[in-house]
């Protein structure tokens, strides 16, 4: 059997959203869902048949769909916009919550009953799990809708989400808490249900997970390849960030694409030796020169150039030179400031590179105090100024 588990995170959960598109535009059909805090209301509307919804919800969302407060001073205050009149309203805010020991779940309750429907969840044949913890009972519970009592799923779920901010208010008389503090990315529950093959979804919470019992079940890890904000960073630019993220992270993942910060079709190692082809004459003898080489060969040179890419890379030198290529131009891609969403190969990301600064009709701005490759270093912005020039 084939499961989907969903770390928390409070806002990460836009990370989930992006996921879930690459994974369903590839057919994954699910078994089962389990999911911690946020994972748990996003893991809902895939079990009941809902992953529109559940991409929509992380492309619309506002901070005031959650908790009474106004979206344009909060983000305001998101932008770090200090001013004055942000500053009182930050502090009314807070007076306000703690005399009431915490935020009504009034708003987040609404919003969670308009997503979820329990009869459709219910009937729905995938498995849906939570975790959380029992505070009156001091034990961690992981549950599964059916062990959940008719008319109280939405309040279980809400249990597995109590962010410390909310007031915790009592279900059957107990009070529970945020399911993080115990299991962060539940998998063991569906281990212990006979699931065979795993796919969890990360946030890189700081939150505790549990370590995975069975070694023999298969788990696919999606990770995010960046920072995806803080836990109540509900806003537009950060979301839309996060989905795209969580979109081209899964599909790196999936589709066993290349790169780690940008994202690259596996070409292959024979892309190294094409890319060494192609560097024409000039381009080797002022290789050659910029490496001190007395009447090397292309060969010798080309070697030579691997050699000071991982060095001045500082990378594993177990990489191949594929690899080392790889690791080279998405660290120049990184400083010229490229679209990272994208999908590219060796040569198209070259010609980005290039574009970048004809665009700006400033090839000369490849220099070694303009683009700082190599820190201190000159020879990786000389090596990189070499092959813009020669490559093509």
């Amino acid at each position: 059997m084939l499961g989907l588990v969903l770390e928390g995170g409070g806002a990460k959960g836009s990370y989930h959203a992006g996921a879930i598109k690459a994974l369903f535009e590839r057919n994954y059909d699910f078994d089962g869902v389990m999911g911690t805090s946020i994972g748990a209301v996003n893991g809902a509307l895939i079990a009941q048949g809902d992953t529109e919804k559940c991409i929509e919800l992380w492309e619309t969302v506002r901070p005031s769909d959650f908790v009474d407060v106004d979206d344009k001073k909060m983000l305001n205050i998101f932008n770090k916009n200090y001013d004055k009149e942000s500053m009182g309203y930050l502090f009314a805010l807070l007076r306000s919550t703690l005399a009431n020991k915490g935020f009504s779940r009034e708003r987040i309750m609404r919003l969670l009953k308009f997503l979820v429907d329990e009869d459709k969840l219910r009937l729905s044949k995938k498995d849906f799990g939570i975790v959380t913890v029992s505070i009156t009972d001091r034990m961690p519970m992981e549950i599964f809708k059916e062990e959940i009592p008719y008319g109280h799923l939405h309040d279980y779920i809400m249990a597995s989400a109590y962010f410390p901010a909310f007031r915790l208010d009592p279900i059957y008389g107990k009070k529970y808490f945020d399911g993080g503090v115990y299991d962060n990315l539940p998998i063991n529950p569906l281990i212990r249900r006979g699931y065979d093959e795993i796919i969890a979804i990360r946030t890189n919470s700081n939150m505790p997970h549990q370590m995975v019992i069975d070694d023999t079940v298969k788990v696919t890890y999606i990770n995010p390849s960046d920072d995806i904000g803080g836990t109540i960073s509900v806003y537009a630019s950060s979301l839309e960030r996060n989905i795209k993220m969580g979109y081209f992270d899964a599909v790196r993942a999936l589709d066993g694409q290349k790169g780690k910060k940008y994202y690259f079709f596996d070409e292959g190692e024979r892309v190294a030796a094409v890319f060494a082809s192609r560097l024409n004459d000039d381009a080797v003898e002022q290789l050659r020169v910029l490496f001190g080489m007395e009447q090397s060969g292309k060969e010798a040179v080309i070697r030579r150039l691997f050699c000071e890419l991982r060095a001045r890379l500082k990378t594993d030198f177990s990489l191949t030179d594929y690899e080392v290529l790889l690791a080279f131009f998405e660290k120049c891609a990184e400083k010229c400031g490229l679209e990272r969403f994208c999908v590219h190969n060796i040569e198209s990301m070259l010609k980005s590179i290039k574009n970048r600064f004809e665009n700006d009709n400033n090839i000369d701005i490849i220099s070694f105090n303009n683009l700082k490759l190599g820190g201190r270093s000159k020879t990786l912005n000389s090596i990189l100024e070499i092959i813009l020039r020669n490559y093509f």
